[in-house]
């Protein structure tokens, strides 16, 4: 039987050849050009749906306290569920806006939360993730009736969405009315959540809840509303 140099000559026994190496450093150039952008859009479906899945739980909440109470959160109001003043900010957040944040999503935990069974759905909706002046707020009923959320406080209460960014609230947004604070949020008869989606930007929307193309605040040549996420499942 001949050995394998015999019946390879040309072939070395100590590895591979130049042009065999160049080969495979071909094919798996070409294998990563073709999985790592179907990986990337995979990565962004995923996140864009477990936020999504985060607004449809919150606004199930927000289903509750309307069924309960008869009412809904309105964040273009400065009171709570008691009459009480509020100190709410309203209006595009920063880095659109001024320095201020809008504090409506710790409005609406605030006042919702009052009623127990809505508290729990936040709660569950938000899972870890809902933090009171940067620390994990499991109770939310807790937090109300230890005094530490209060009508001055709901600023420091925050969600995030898998961007870094805070998930926001309306209980209706009418770009057509006088109050214009909230009109990077696109229009919607009925309370929802929102989130400014992977590029953090929230820019505007017109009536038909379409980007303004004028707005680009981050300089990349697309309207910043393009990627925003919103849920309006309160309308089932």
């Amino acid at each position: 039987m001949k050995s394998i140099h015999a019946r390879y000559p040309h072939r070395s026994l100590h590895g591979f050849s130049l042009i065999e190496i160049l080969v495979v450093i071909s094919i798996i150039a070409v294998i990563m050009g073709i999985s790592v952008p179907v990986a990337i859009k995979m990565l962004a479906q995923s996140e864009t749906a477990q936020v999504r899945g985060i607004l449809i739980g919150l606004a199930a909440a927000a289903d509750d306290y309307n069924v309960v109470t008869g009412s809904v959160v309105d964040h273009t109001e400065n009171r709570d569920a008691f009459g009480n003043t509020i100190n709410l900010y309203v209006g595009q957040p920063s880095p659109n806006g001024g320095a201020q944040e809008d504090a409506t999503f710790g409005y609406f935990v605030y006042t919702a939360g009052q009623t127990t069974t809505t508290a729990k759905l936040i709660s569950l909706a938000a899972k870890t993730d809902l933090t009171f002046n940067g620390v994990e707020m499991l109770t939310i009923a807790d937090r109300i009736q230890d005094g530490s959320l209060n009508r001055t406080t709901i600023g420091q209460v925050e969600l995030l969405d898998v961007w870094g960014t805070p998930i926001r609230y309306a209980g209706g947004v009418d770009h057509s009315d006088s109050f214009s604070e909230d009109d990077y949020l696109p229009a919607h008869p009925t309370a929802f959540f929102a989130s400014a989606g992977p590029d953090g930007e929230w820019g505007e929307v017109d009536n038909n809840n379409q980007p303004v193309a004028s707005v680009d605040n981050n300089g990349d040549g697309e309207p910043d509303a393009a990627d925003n996420v919103y849920s309006f499942e309160t309308d089932n």
